[in-house]
Parts: structure tokens; sequence; C-alpha cells
């Protein structure tokens, strides 16, 4: 069926790709993928009682923090995505904690 394309505003039939159709992006990485799963889900919890429900963070400042608690890849999944799920590499942190991490590992990577 012929239709004007709104891409390019030439009268051409529908399912010709013009060439100037934007490509779809994908919602979703594998990152969020993951993180949405009940492995994941499991493994978080099985981490914050393995941390006490203590951030990790506070407590080698020898400071006790038991509020607005998340698990934290120590190596970012986007650079070892084999590790997601090793103990080694999780760790209980607050949320002002783990901004802070990230300022910390953005700083460490780009010198």
């Amino acid at each position: 069926m012929l239709k004007s394309c709104k891409y390019c505003g030439r009268i051409h039939d529908s399912m010709v790709d013009c060439g100037r159709r934007p490509t779809k992006k994908k919602k979703y990485d594998d990152n969020v993928t993951f993180r949405n799963t009940s492995v994941w889900r499991k493994k978080r919890q099985g981490i914050q009682d393995r941390d006490g429900r203590v951030c990790q963070v506070c407590l080698a400042k020898h400071k006790v923090t038991t509020e607005n608690l998340s698990v934290h890849h120590i190596v970012p999944l986007t650079e070892d995505y084999s590790r997601r799920e090793d103990d080694t590499n999780l760790i209980a942190v607050s949320i002002t904690n783990k901004q802070n991490q990230i300022k910390l590992a953005e700083n460490i990577y780009l010198i």
C-alpha cells in the first residue's frame, strides 16, 4: 500500500525501508535485565544478610548505618559481567556511600 513516508516525505510502499527511518534503541541492556531477575533478588538478600544489614563503607569508618542500603558491585557489571553473582564482588552500602564510590571509581578510571 502506498503511503506518504513520515521520515523522508516521499510516497512509497509502507513496507519499504527508505533509509531514513531511525533504528529502534534497546530499552533494556543485560545489566537492567539481570537486576529484574529472582536470582539477583535472592543474591541481594543474601549479601545484605552476610553483611549484617550494615553499610560496609560506614563500618570501615567506625559508623553504623542500616538505612537506605543497596548491594553494590565493586567491579561494575559493564566491566566484567561474569562477576555479577560473585560474593567477593558484592558489598552492602548505603545510598550516599554508593554515590560517593561511583564518583571515586570514575576518578580512578579516568587517571
